[in-house]
């Protein structure tokens, strides 16, 4: 279902989750996620648009899963065509956090098996970037000079 940013289909009827794709104003963009932490947050926003609100919904998109033994978390949006930096761990260890830059920010962060706390500050990186504070750079790797 294609809805506005307040996630409205069409007069009283408003739509969540996976059905749903609305234009995210953050990102100047049409989006539709299909996770399960979506579903809830926009089914809130929706809720509280039904009764008033007239609020738009747009979040930073985050997911995360665990596969067997690993752990896989992403958060922000990261476009084909970023320059993609690891700023934590190496693939070859088995844990890894990378940082995606575009147009001079952090706009995205890759966890895999990345330790909680470690992950969180990626997460501040690309938060302060959805924010428009451009990074002063990318966060230094542990493997870097």
């Amino acid at each position: 279902m294609e809805c506005d940013a307040p996630c409205r289909a069409a007069p009283g009827i408003y739509a969540a989750g996976d059905v749903a794709s609305w234009h995210n104003p953050h990102f100047g963009t049409r989006m539709r996620l299909e996770h399960r932490i979506n579903a809830t947050q926009q089914a809130m926003a929706a809720v509280g648009n039904l009764l008033g609100d007239a609020k738009p919904f747009a979040p930073v998109p985050y997911f995360w899963t665990d596969q067997y033994d690993t752990r896989i978390q992403a958060y922000g949006v990261i476009p084909p065509d970023t320059d993609m930096r690891i700023v934590h761990g190496d693939p070859v260890d088995g844990y890894f956090t990378t940082a995606h830059g575009h147009h001079r920010r952090v706009v995205g962060v890759f966890g895999w098996n990345t330790p909680p706390a470690r992950y969180a500050r990626c997460v501040a990186w690309s938060s302060n970037a959805r924010r428009g504070r451009p990074s002063r750079s990318y966060p230094r790797s542990a493997r870097q000079p």
